[in-house]
């Protein structure tokens, strides 16, 4: 059921650090990120749900209609999608999904697209509580992967001055990340889902 390049963990195993170098590394992109997570996720539950239906009725393939409670297969795709955005909104498996294979993974999956969220937004908050001249070298830095000199050229910092300041941007926004779990593992992911939205 599942596809190879899914990797559920692969964000929330990583340090505090670690995940938030990740937001700053793919900072133009992250939200396109989470999209693409947020898809995957979608797909997998979709699949595991088919798998545990068809499996609980024992189909071999072969679809025999009979008499009067027929229920188009266009009504039920919209019921599943209905049903999965609603399981995506809220990170929780609904009771319908009881039997699916990958329960575990998915809910632990469910929680890492809650905390990339949540860290995301975090991220973004504390870029903008930053003065307007940090943040112009801050994003500048973000867009500018390795091009220390150039950056610095367009700041008026000496690089020296420039990497100083970057990294006093860095211990700000750090800070207000301080009273978060650092690392997660496969059982304290589920600390996650008791956290507020907020």
């Amino acid at each position: 059921m599942r596809r190879e390049q899914f990797d559920v963990g692969g964000y929330y195993r990583l340090s505090l650090q670690e995940r938030i170098n990740s937001i700053i590394r793919n900072y133009g992109c992250y939200q396109g990120i989470i999209d693409d997570y947020r898809r995957e996720l979608y797909d997998w539950i979709d699949g595991n749900r088919e798998k545990a239906r068809r499996d609980a009725i024992g189909d071999l393939g072969v679809r025999i209609c009979s008499g009067a409670a027929f229920v188009s297969s266009t009504e039920n795709a919209v019921n599943a999608k209905w049903e999965i955005d609603g399981i995506l909104d809220t990170y929780k498996l609904t009771p319908s999904c009881e039997g699916i294979e990958d329960y575990d993974e998915i809910s632990r999956g469910l929680l890492e697209l809650k905390l990339m969220k949540r860290e995301y937004r975090r991220f973004r908050e504390r870029l903008a509580s930053l003065q307007s001249e940090e943040r112009k070298i801050f994003l500048l830095y973000m867009k500018s992967s390795n091009e220390g000199p150039a950056v610095c050229e367009e700041v008026g910092l000496s690089y020296k001055t420039y990497r100083n300041r970057v990294c006093l941007i860095k211990k700000k926004i750090f800070s207000g990340f301080i009273c978060r779990l650092d690392t997660y593992d496969d059982m304290n992911i589920y600390i996650v889902g008791g956290l507020s939205d907020e």
